[in-house]
């Protein structure tokens, strides 16, 4: 299945679910003392891919909170999230093109949310003149080498065109 929307493309692997998306509001909390804490600050917000070796539930963060706990050990799951114009050309987005995930790079100390005998991974690169964050998370830190190979696999099917 090829899934299309925001400039982002991906071939969704045999057995996989895939999302592209945009979300209404933007998911970063108002500052404390500045309007109401905890309420979505509205403005630009960022087009999202999601891929999972699992069903994904409907209602999940940006970086996978709401699926990677749902995660079984042979599973794993990837988050392509844009970032705004203004980050292209900076040091942190210095990387042009997908990475090729290592198994040496995926860690439990990389995950956004610790959880036991699971592993993340996150790079910063640059796509087609856009600024993204890629994140993955692996079912199993012991079978990592596998995982990441789905990992990469996925990752091969992906395309971004540039802004416009």
């Amino acid at each position: 299945m090829k899934l299309r929307a925001h400039g982002i493309a991906v071939t969704v692997p045999r057995g996989w679910d895939g999302r592209i998306f945009r979300r209404a509001e933007s998911e970063v909390a108002a500052a404390p003392g500045v309007g109401t804490s905890g309420v979505p600050q509205s403005g630009w917000t960022a087009p999202v891919l999601h891929l999972g070796s699992f069903g994904l539930p409907d209602d999940r963060g940006d970086y996978g909170s709401g699926a990677v706990n749902r995660m079984r050990s042979d599973d794993v799951f990837l988050a392509l999230v844009e970032f705004g114009p203004e980050s292209v050309g900076t040091a942190m987005f210095a990387r042009r093109g997908l990475p090729r995930i290592r198994p040496r790079d995926v860690t439990a100390a990389t995950m956004q949310r610790p959880i036991p005998n699971m592993g993340g991974v996150q790079h910063f690169c640059t796509l087609s003149g856009r600024a993204f964050c890629c994140y993955a998370v692996v079912g199993s830190l012991a079978r990592r080498s596998t995982l990441v190979e789905l990992l990469n696999g996925a990752l091969a099917g992906v395309t971004v065109s540039p802004p416009g």
